[in-house]
């Protein structure tokens, strides 16, 4: 895989929209959830986990932030992902406007409000990748990017499928989110990288 500037992918922050998005995506949202199994029941079980998480936090987050932050399933992760990656030409029919919309807004929100350093340390840990860098221009991720403050379990997750190739990334990132307090697994001590962030 060649890191580069993922030039592809969907990556709208909502700025100056964000009020009027606001408006149209619960709608949006149920639109989207009758189209895709998947992204329903992603939704369904990530509403539940946020019910339960919410009482324990000290900052206040719209529900449907919660829940888009709250998403864990590996299948609907990489449907995202494929999906962020290839459709930027063609954002009229990008399948989870909704979604990316909440979880975007999420993450801006959290970073404002947590007070996180202005750069921060995190590992990747992947298998079956092998990347390709040639340091001739910022490269993005081009999707939400899971990573982890501690290196141990990106070692692990980048082992766990017992390939012959495996990646763990260094990455000192501006904008990515400690989500741990709102995961399913805290002891992940995951944090989560927006689609437009560049590294150089």
């Amino acid at each position: 895989v060649v890191l580069d500037k993922a030039a592809n992918a969907f990556d709208d922050q909502y700025i100056g929209c964000a009020k009027e998005m606001d408006e149209k995506a619960p709608a949006l949202l149920e639109e989207e959830k009758s189209k895709s199994n998947l992204l329903r029941r992603v939704w369904d079980n990530a509403t539940k986990h946020w019910q339960g998480v919410k009482k324990k936090l000290s900052f206040n987050l719209k529900d449907e932030y919660g829940i888009a932050i709250a998403y864990t399933d590996r299948l609907f992760k990489q449907a995202m992902q494929d999906t962020i990656k290839s459709e930027a030409d063609n954002k009229a029919n990008f399948k989870f406007k909704a979604f990316h919309y909440y979880l975007t807004r999420a993450l801006q929100e959290l970073h404002w409000n947590c007070n996180q350093p202005y750069k921060q340390t995190v590992y990747r840990g992947v298998s079956d990748v092998e990347y390709r860098y040639t340091r001739s221009e910022p490269i993005r991720f081009g999707y939400f990017a899971s990573s982890s403050l501690n290196k141990k379990v990106a070692e692990e997750f980048a082992e766990k499928e017992s390939s012959s190739i495996f990646t763990v990334l260094t990455i000192h990132t501006r904008f990515g989110v400690d989500i741990s307090k709102l995961s399913y697994n805290r002891s992940q001590e995951e944090v989560l990288i927006p689609v437009h962030e560049e590294f150089k």
